[in-house]
């Protein structure tokens, strides 16, 4: 059931919007490469903040305070380690304590975010300059490459409850990182997380033949637009290009391919 909430069907095009400005233009287009980000660096400051709990068994709770003791002194012989946890079972009820455990452990993970919309108005005003930037389209329908990965975002009222003591299951992972305030829902957003195992932020890879097209913003420049098409001429696969228009009747944004 997890799975078809967060993956209920497999788009073929994801969009990221960017300004000249943004980060990791030149690793695009020369190395082929994504920066995936911190949660703290997102824009949001309710992302990722759900409400926390802990099991009720005794046994549970003692192998959990052990698993992060063991995760601070890892050296540490497990006489020291026993009475260390012993002195800390009273922190479990402590909110404060638990916020910290889960903000370290949720700082480990890097994020790249998309869209299943090329031609949303907010998200060009939030992400692309205020329509003076572009807006990336990536294949994301093959099977083992990277934007493959992606995980749809859910919507809700309410913060995600969360256990601490399930964080390393990943059902537990992704609610924690795939939910965001239901008035965030125009954005169709989609995420890959990278967890610390794997790498968590930082620059990764991705096959030259995913990045198909480019939609240049309704108000870009024409010398960034020149700055681009340089790029994309050395590029090593082909890359299709259009440009958005704002409508003339109603409040909208219109993508025209170039030709």
């Amino acid at each position: 059931m997890m799975l078809r909430n967060i993956r209920p069907y497999t788009p073929n095009r994801l969009f990221k919007y960017r300004s000249m400005n943004s980060m990791g233009i030149v690793d695009l287009f020369l190395s082929y490469e994504v920066y995936f980000s911190k949660v703290r660096d997102f824009d949001d400051p309710f992302e990722s903040r759900p409400m926390l709990k802990i099991h009720d068994a005794k046994e549970e709770q003692i192998e959990y305070l052990v698993k992060i003791t063991k995760e601070v002194f890892p050296n540490e012989n497990p006489n020291i380690i026993r009475i260390l946890v012993e002195s800390q079972k009273h922190r479990l009820y402590d909110n404060k304590f638990l916020r910290n455990v889960y903000d370290n452990f949720i700082d480990r993970n890097g994020i790249y975010c998309l869209s299943e919309n090329n031609n949303d108005i907010i998200l060009w005003s939030l992400y692309s300059n205020s329509h003076k930037g572009f807006c990336l389209e990536f294949n994301s329908s093959i099977e083992n490459t990277l934007f493959y990965e992606a995980l749809k975002v859910n919507y809700t009222e309410m913060y995600p409850i969360v256990n601490m003591m399930n964080m390393n299951n990943v059902e537990e992972v992704q609610k924690a990182l795939l939910t965001k305030y239901k008035k965030w829902s125009n954005q169709d957003e989609w995420r890959i997380i990278k967890t610390e195992i794997e790498g968590g932020d930082g620059l990764y890879k991705f096959k030259p033949e995913l990045l198909i097209g480019i939609i240049f913003g309704a108000l870009m420049e024409e010398k960034d637009k020149i700055t681009l098409i340089k790029y994309i001429k050395h590029y090593p696969t082909p890359i299709k290009l259009y440009q958005a228009q704002l409508n003339e009747k109603t409040y909208q944004i219109d993508i025209a391919p170039i030709t």
